[in-house]
């Protein structure tokens, strides 16, 4: 037994034998059901080809900085301005906790973290088998007696996957695909419209830059560190042509402002026919239109209900929208509530338009679960007490504005006895 621990010999026979054993009890991952040890490898085998992919692409970073990562350090997030920022730390010389020394840092999405961690997840289980602090990834074709798998042998799986029907993305280029392609490469004529495309991963740190110079989302010195190149050179011929993406950005912004004028113009038209709108500007301007039945007979407030008006005003940058939640709209352009909301200080914020109550009800659901769960476990805390109350209010603040009709939530005496003075009950 120890030769056989040593040697870890690759038994053709009994690896199939092993691969179509039945599992001894049903088993279901993701809404997935597997009858066999193999049915669930090739499972394995496809979701790990995903997250490396993701990786890749949310970063712009190569494939041996993906293969330096380390699983418990790695995978960093940073508070700036009150937004999480997510990133990857690679090619770590010497790594203790609370210190690194040499490391490559890539800027990615929350996306993009999940996905290592679930590499990771699916590793975790060989690395501890194979007993060692130096392999970062492990053959997953190889479970009995598991090995190391270098950067060449993960790399190769993940071409073969790309290129494959089990990617389960249609890679037959249409017209649009077409567009987009001879915009980055005006002088290709190696692709054609009815063809199959072929990923390489390196194709996802070329068009990582392509999109975010064209994007206007990083100038070329941020980029060259994002990428890690040593020239600035480098970094122009990665995001070469990307100027022409100006082009479709106009586009982009000409159906943004459409889209925000109609939202404006929709809101005008609720208003005049008296229908309720909800946050602190939508309340003001119902007071205001409220103040004299003609109000919008007057022709300047008339047009008001017309999105061409609007799109006129946002374009010469005197007014300003984005979306904050489904049906919930800021117009202060300094506002930095754009990722983690809180609806507390919309409720009533002096720039805030609310037509929907759809997203409130969604989160209001959602923390009268967690608070009623928390306290049955006897794990409801002060400081969560506090925030899910205060969450439960706000939607049902927001819900009353709207006319909506809806069941009060009643708190348990305890949560009322801890929170009476802070949250209003």
């Amino acid at each position: 037994m120890d030769l056989l621990y040593e040697l870890k010999p690759d038994l053709n026979a009994s690896s199939t034998e092993y691969q179509n054993e039945k599992l001894s009890r049903p088993l279901s991952v993701n809404g997935k059901d597997f009858k066999s040890i193999g049915e669930l490898k090739k499972y394995l085998l496809a979701l790990d080809a995903k997250c490396r992919s993701v990786c890749l692409m949310l970063s712009g970073m190569r494939c041996d900085e993906l293969d330096a990562m380390d699983a418990s350090y790695s995978a960093q997030t940073e508070i700036v301005r009150g937004q999480t920022i997510y990133l990857f730390k690679s090619r770590q010389s010497k790594i203790t906790k609370g210190s690194q020394t040499k490391e490559d840092t890539f800027v990615t999405t929350k996306n993009g973290h999940n996905a290592f961690k679930l590499l990771h997840a699916i590793h975790q289980p060989y690395l501890k088998a194979l007993n060692t602090d130096k392999a970062k990834f492990c053959s997953l074709s190889r479970t009995r007696y598991p090995i190391e798998a270098p950067k060449e042998v993960w790399m190769s799986s993940q071409r073969r996957w790309l290129n494959s029907k089990a990617m389960e993305i249609d890679v037959t280029l249409s017209s649009e695909d077409m567009a987009y392609i001879n915009m980055s490469n005006p002088e290709q004529v190696k692709f054609n419209k009815g063809d199959s495309f072929n990923f390489t991963m390196h194709q996802f740190r070329r068009s990582f830059a392509y999109y975010v110079v064209g994007f206007e989302l990083m100038a070329f010195p941020q980029l060259k560190q994002q990428l890690s190149h040593l020239s600035l050179a480098m970094t122009r011929h990665y995001a070469n042509n990307a100027s022409t993406f100006h082009k479709l950005q106009k586009e982009i912004e000409v159906e943004r402002s459409r889209q925000q004028s109609e939202i404006l113009a929709r809101i005008y038209k609720r208003i005049a026919n008296n229908e309720r709108i909800a946050g602190g500007k939508g309340k003001s301007l119902m007071q205001i239109a409220g103040e004299g039945t003609n109000y919008f007979s007057i022709e300047e407030n008339k047009r008001k209900m017309e999105p061409e008006y609007w799109r006129h005003l946002i374009e010469n940058g005197n007014v300003h929208l984005h979306a904050i939640a489904p049906g919930m709209y800021c117009t202060n352009s300094a506002c930095s509530m754009r990722i983690n909301i809180e609806l507390a200080e919309c409720v009533d914020c002096e720039f805030d338009l609310i037509d929907s109550v759809l997203y409130a009800e969604g989160v209001r659901m959602n923390a009268m679960k967690n608070i009623l769960v928390l306290e049955e476990t006897g794990e409801l805390t002060t400081n969560i007490m506090s925030q899910l109350a205060m969450k439960i209010k706000s939607c049902e603040r927001i819900m009353r504005d709207l006319e909506y009709d809806f069941e009060p939530f009643t708190f348990s005496d305890k949560v009322q006895n801890t929170l009476i003075g802070t949250v209003n009950l």
